[in-house]
């Protein structure tokens, strides 16, 4: 303790050496120009094509008079505290698209908002991991759900609306005695579009290729085969998020999709967040839901939507151009904050380690390579100046004339004297200023057998001044005949 309060501890600190930095850049640059180059190749052996779709309808919910009736694909009635009431929502687009290259498979379809910042503190807090991990949760611990821990919360009249009072397995409750579940703002704004992708093609073989909504919420399909519809659900998310995403946790207050109540409660019995009639609250092991709540780490959201394990091919066989249809029910609304939605498809094998494209990266390596290569350069062409420099302008060592030269070549031709005593005595102090001055154009072991002979002969040299101080300081012994 003494020892740390009087700061005595052992320490250390680097001190790296020219070759020493010199072959931590050689190993910089060749690792970061290798790397470069492995992922410049990779990538090569991926094909994809995106494709944008929400500036054809604009969207925008609740519809707006450019949207009149004709135009919505939903129509919802339901009876709230006001009285019955009718929403009417989405709209229909279509979009056609020509492959300039054959997409091998398996083919990945992603969707793609940009940008949706998942990343911000609210929105990738906005959930509870206790209730997607199948756990009973208490109301009072769920703080990250707000606003959409209890049905009608986030309402401006808040404490009004949560009150509002229903009926539920017989029993009268309000709204303020559910909670969500999952509960949270992650959950709620799952994205909702749906997608029917079919070829058109002039040899007669075109057809369906992917439903996006004909699978349910664990990835079975419903009405469609394998033959019918090309594509899967099964597989958009890790093998370990199937352990950790458990069932909907049964309770009395329970508000969700799966655990619909005997109420009078419209919202309730369709598992639909209150008042957003069609919004239904989502189940926890719904892989698009998982898929939706793994947070991206930038501006441009992008999920995994479907597997083709088949190519999509370009041409057909008389070489005409194949056509592609997207038909897409839009129901998640991106214009009014700026965003875009496009559909990515992105086919290749790839290795291991990497499975989709990386373009991002390699530039960060190239500019860590290029950097690492002309530091290294810069330290070797000085060093060497530097050394040239201090070997052809020897170091004058007094004002005799002798040089640091003369000074080596007489220390090496007598090898058994240190290096002080080949210089005269009143040579010292000069001798001492040129030692010091010359040590970083010595080499490291000569350096340390000088720097003994030095620190040896300036201890006989003060032995030798103890000896006359002593003699001449001791009395002279006294005559016997005084």
């Amino acid at each position: 303790l003494m020892k740390f309060q009087q700061q005595r501890l052992p320490t250390f600190y680097l001190a790296p050496t020219v070759n020493f930095t010199l072959g931590a850049l050689t190993v910089s640059w060749i690792v970061c120009g290798l790397l470069a180059a492995v992922y410049l190749s990779e990538n090569k052996t991926f094909t994809e094509h995106s494709v944008r779709y929400d500036h054809v309808g604009s969207y925008k919910f609740p519809a707006d008079d450019a949207q009149n009736s004709t135009d919505l694909l939903r129509t919802f009635s339901f009876t709230s505290a006001s009285g019955s009431s009718t929403t009417s929502q989405g709209r229909q687009i279509a979009v056609s698209f020509t492959l300039e290259k054959t997409i091998p498979a398996p083919v990945t379809m992603y969707y793609v908002i940009d940008p949706f910042y998942q990343n911000f503190r609210s929105f990738a807090e906005g959930g509870s991991d206790s209730q997607l991990l199948g756990n009973e949760v208490e109301k009072d611990s769920l703080f990250s759900c707000i606003p959409l821990r209890t049905p009608g919360e986030y309402y401006p009249r808040g404490e009004e609306v949560i009150n509002t009072p229903l009926t539920a397995n017989g029993k009268g409750q309000t709204l303020s005695d559910f909670i969500y579940n999952p509960c949270g703002v992650k959950p709620w704004s799952l994205f909702n579009d749906t997608l029917v992708l079919e070829q058109i093609r002039s040899d007669g073989g075109g057809g369906l290729v992917c439903n996006t909504s004909d699978f349910d919420e664990f990835g079975n399909r419903l009405s469609l085969d394998e033959g019918q519809n090309l594509c899967r659900k099964k597989g958009i998310i890790w093998d370990v998020d199937y352990e950790r995403f458990k069932e909907t946790a049964t309770g009395p207050l329970i508000w969700s999709r799966k655990y619909a109540f005997d109420t009078d409660n419209t919202f309730l019995s369709n598992g639909w967040y209150f008042n957003e009639a069609g919004h239904s609250v989502p189940n926890p092991q719904d892989e698009d839901l998982i898929s939706w709540l793994a947070i991206s780490p930038t501006a441009a959201t992008q999920k995994v939507w479907r597997i083709l394990d088949r190519p999509m091919e370009s041409h057909d066989t008389n070489g005409n151009p194949i056509e592609y249809r997207m038909t897409i029910d839009e129901f998640f609304p991106v214009s009014e904050f700026g965003a875009e939605k496009r559909i990515r498809f992105l086919g290749g094998t790839g290795s291991v380690w990497l499975q989709a494209p990386n373009h991002r990266i390699v530039v960060p390596l190239l500019v860590t390579a290029g950097f690492a290569f002309a530091v290294f350069w810069i330290i070797l062409i000085g060093c060497c100046i530097s050394r040239r420099s201090s070997t052809s302008k020897p170091i004058p060592l007094d004002e005799g004339g002798l040089s640091l030269t003369t000074l080596m070549a007489s220390y090496k031709q007598t090898p058994s004297l240190t290096l002080e005593e080949s210089l005269e005595p009143d040579s010292y102090e000069s001798g001492q200023y040129v030692w010091l001055t010359a040590q970083r154009a010595m080499d490291w072991d000569r350096q340390k057998r000088d720097a003994k002979g030095f620190k040896e002969y300036k201890k006989a040299k003060e032995r030798e001044e103890a000896k006359k101080i002593s003699a001449a300081a001791s009395p002279k012994d006294a005559s016997p005949n005084q």
